[in-house]
């Protein structure tokens, strides 16, 4: 990975990536971008190569913020911070949509403007699309190697941190693996401030509306055994019982803040992993 920085009329540009070539391409697009006032997400033709793209401005106290942090704590803007956890889950061999190149514009210190290009995943569904139309054999592999993966992630200790259905794709089934990672700014490598149940309080949130209880329950199992395989085990019942609290948490958020449903019904207030008839000793 490498850096380039561009002196631009909306301020210093940093762009991250792997190619010099590419990220002179990428440093173009950004300063195409950050003329809009509109944040962007959207899939282009890029080099050849059809890409997603998704920016916007931090202002106010986000701009703010993010100054603090980039100048107390080395913290990068959320695009910026994506692009890298991206890249960590690359060199790890998760499937992710792949980072092609990201940047940030900074005027007097302080990041205005961030945005990431990823490859872009053709025919891919979100979880929770690809669940309603497949068969229960194809959602049971799935399912299965979704678990796998997870665990992996968790037992080397990365977060997702946002891990709700529409940010996790599932390609053809023509492939040999098929669970894609996408969306994961907010997380990344340890530390963090939240334990693993909270990305399966997130995936499971709203589990009753695209998972079967019998699914559900394979799920965990599965994710436990893999914990397990790598040599990572968790307590069944507190790790249950934390996934129904942090659940609970986010049940909360979404009573006091609707707007994050986007659209969907709200999701039972009942749902507790401790129902499930999760095997402990899977």
């Amino acid at each position: 990975m490498a850096e380039l920085k561009f002196d631009t009329p909306q301020g210093t540009l940093f762009v991250q990536g792997w190619q010099q070539d590419t990220m002179k391409l990428a440093a173009e697009v950004g300063r195409e971008l950050a003329q809009s006032t509109e944040s962007v997400g959207l899939f282009r033709d890029f080099d050849g190569t059809r890409v997603y793209v998704k920016g916007s401005h931090l202002r106010g106290k986000a701009r703010f913020r993010y100054a603090l942090r980039r100048l107390l704590l080395r913290k990068r803007a959320p695009r910026i911070e994506e692009y890298f956890n991206l890249c960590w889950l690359t060199e790890r061999h998760f499937q992710v949509a792949l980072p092609l190149a990201a940047g940030e514009f900074v005027r007097a210190g302080a990041p205005h403007y961030h945005y990431l290009i990823t490859r872009a995943e053709p025919g891919a569904l979100a979880l929770d699309d690809f669940c309603a139309d497949a068969s229960a054999d194809e959602r049971r592999v799935v399912l299965n190697e979704l678990a796998r993966e997870l665990a992996r992630m968790h037992s080397i200790r990365f977060l997702h941190h946002d891990l709700y259905p529409r940010n996790l794709l599932v390609g053809s089934k023509e492939l040999a693996r098929r669970v894609v990672f996408i969306d994961v700014w907010a997380g990344g490598p340890a530390p963090n401030q939240r334990p693993p149940e909270y990305d399966l309080a997130c995936l499971l949130l709203d589990a009753d509306r695209f998972l079967e209880r019998e699914e559900q329950r394979a799920l965990l199992e599965e994710y436990m055994h893999q914990r397990r395989v790598q040599d990572r085990p968790v307590d069944a019942r507190r790790f249950l019982a934390r996934i129904g609290r942090e659940r609970k948490t986010l049940f909360a958020q979404l009573q006091r803040d609707p707007g994050r449903l986007r659209g969907l019904p709200l999701p039972r207030a009942d749902w507790d992993p401790e129902q499930l008839g999760v095997s402990a000793l899977n």
